[in-house]
């Protein structure tokens, strides 16, 4: 699995025969939130723990994966409908 925003270097054609996924970022996130969200929570906390020098929450973060860079609005609004979670800090 292949795991990108660039999707249009990776057409099924060319990656199928190898047998790669190639599922876009916002994709993926949201497969893993829905498999594992307990997983998914601890890990968006240890992630904003690690910013000493510009402290953040699991909303900040959020709102970093969405913007336009990034491209995983829809991972940020699905967790964000599935709970409070903006205040968390480790």
């Amino acid at each position: 699995m292949l795991v990108t925003e660039n999707l249009k270097d990776f057409p099924a054609a060319a990656v199928s025969s190898f047998g790669i996924e190639v599922p876009h970022q916002d994709e993926f996130l949201l497969d893993q939130f829905d498999l594992a969200p307990e997983l998914v929570i601890a890990a968006l906390r240890r992630q904003v723990s690690r910013y000493r020098r510009a402290p953040r929450t699991v909303d900040d973060l959020l709102d970093i994966l969405a913007n336009e860079g990034h491209c995983c609005s829809g991972f940020a609004e699905a967790f964000r409908s599935a709970g409070s979670f903006g205040t968390w800090r480790s």
